[in-house]
């Protein structure tokens, strides 16, 4: 099944707005755009107990895509080839930031347009085959995972400091 879905998402690797798209994906762009997409919205949900926890959320997926990537060494679906990216794919670090974004605008006018772009990352890193798909799937369990647990810990943290207060 998996490998139907992923032949059907790579028949679009040859296609202008894929490589348009594509070129932004790799780390050279990707982390930049997740820093301007995290501004945005600390900008755009100008809650502080939204920037903590966004910022923490981030930093702890990003940690524990390191650590899973270590611990499992799965190699990517292109390992061996010229043209692919080193490391391990699993889980999908890009997809776990997309994720992670996308969880922290859930219950706002923005959550629709950020989930749109975190599912068009995970397909674009399948389509170009450095990733498959349990790998993307895994990394936006992760990223909502962490973003959720994130928040629901700091919800904890400030309800307890008012009944301390």
């Amino acid at each position: 099944m998996f490998l139907l879905i992923e032949d059907f998402l790579r028949s679009f690797a040859g296609a202008s707005w894929f490589k348009a798209f594509n070129f932004f994906m790799q780390d050279a762009y990707f982390l930049p755009l997740v820093a301007v997409l995290a501004v945005a919205v600390l900008v755009l949900i100008p809650r502080k107990a939204t920037r903590v926890s966004l910022l923490v959320s981030l930093f702890v997926a990003a940690v524990l895509v390191y650590f899973l990537k270590v611990f499992y060494a799965d190699p990517r679906p292109c390992a061996g080839l010229d043209w692919c990216e080193s490391g391990y794919g699993f889980p999908s670090g890009h997809a776990t930031l997309a994720f992670t974004l996308a969880t922290h605008t859930f219950g706002t006018k923005y959550f629709y347009a950020f989930l749109l772009l975190a599912t068009l990352v995970a397909l674009s890193r399948v389509a170009a085959g450095v990733h498959s798909f349990e790998q993307v799937v895994a990394g936006a369990i992760l990223g909502f995972v962490v973003s959720t647990s994130v928040n629901i810990l700091l919800d904890k943290v400030v309800q307890l400091r008012r009944l301390v207060k």
